[in-house]
C-alpha cells in the first residue's frame, strides 16, 4: 500500500512523516520544488510470527506501507496550471490531509490566523480543481474525436467523466460519487486526487488535547 502525505505548508507534514516511519527528514521549507520524502514501514502481524515459529521458513516477509511525504500544496496552483508537483499524489492508494491547529509564534502559517477549517476548504478545493480540470480536457479530446468520427475506445468513459464534472462543478469531491464497477474500471487510469480514499489528521498542541474537530469534514475519518 502506498500512502501520500498532503497538506499546506507549515502544517507538520513532515512531522507526521517521521513519526509514522521514524524517519528523520528535515521539516520546514519543504516546497513545492522538492522530491517527496519516502519510507517504507514493514507492518508487524503476530499471525506472520505464529506461522514462522511453526513452520520456521527460510525467510518471513511481512507486508509493507511506503509513505510520501508529498510538498506542501499552494494555494491557487491548479488555476494557474502550475499543479505538476502534484503528481506524485496521483500514484498513491490513499492520501493522508494534515491540517494545523497549534499555535506556535515559531512556526509559520500560510495565514494571518490559525483555521483548520479554512486550510481543509483550500486544498480540498486544489484537489477539486486539479481534476475538473483533467475532466475537462479528456471531455474535450473525446468530442474531437466523435467530430472525426473516431469511436471511443471506452464507451462508458464520456459518460462517467460528465458524471465526474457535474459532480467537480458542484465543489463536491470524486469520493462523495457512487460509481458501478464498469464506470469506475473506465477512469481508474486518471488518479483523480478528490477520488482517493482520505484520512484527516489534525496536529493539535498539547493544551488542545480532548478538542473535537469532527465537524471538518464530514465525510471523513478525523485523527486528532
Amino acid at each position: 500500500m502506498r500512502l501520500g502525505i498532503i497538506g499546506l505548508p507549515y502544517v507538520g507534514k513532515t512531522t507526521v512523516f517521521n513519526a509514522l516511519t521514524r524517519s528523520t527528514a528535515k521539516t520546514g521549507g519543504f516546497g513545492a520544488s522538492n522530491q517527496p520524502n519516502l519510507a517504507v514501514v514493514r507492518v508487524p502481524d503476530p499471525r506472520i510470527d505464529l506461522l514462522t515459529e511453526m513452520y520456521h521458513p527460510k525467510k518471513t516477509i511481512y507486508a509493507t506501507v511506503e509513505y510520501l511525504d508529498i510538498a506542501g500544496f499552494e494555494q491557487g496552483s491548479a488555476s494557474k496550471g502550475s499543479e505538476s508537483f502534484l503528481d506524485p499524489a496521483r500514484k498513491v492508494d490513499a492520501l493522508i490531509h494534515v491540517v494545523r491547529a497549534f499555535e506556535d509564534p515559531d512556526v509559520l502559517s500560510v495565514g494571518e490566523t490559525i483555521d483548520p477549517k479554512r486550510d481543509f476548504n483550500i486544498l480540498e478545493t486544489e484537489l477539486i480543481l486539479t481534476d475538473l480540470i483533467a475532466v475537462e480536457g479528456r471531455l474535450e479530446k473525446i468530442e474531437a474525436g466523435l467530430k472525426r468520427n473516431r469511436k471511443p475506445e471506452h464507451p462508458a468513459e464520456e459518460e462517467t467523466l460528465r458524471l465526474c464534472k457535474e459532480t467537480l462543478e458542484a465543489e463536491k469531491p470524486l469520493r462523495t460519487l457512487t460509481l458501478t464497477e464498469d464506470q469506475s474500471s473506465s477512469i481508474r487510469g486518471f488518479g483523480f486526487l478528490s477520488q482517493k480514499p482520505m484520512l484527516l489528521v489534525v496536529n493539535i498542541g498539547e493544551d488542545q488535547i480532548g478538542n473535537s474537530y469532527a465537524d471538518l469534514a464530514p465525510d471523513l475519518q478525523v485523527l486528532e
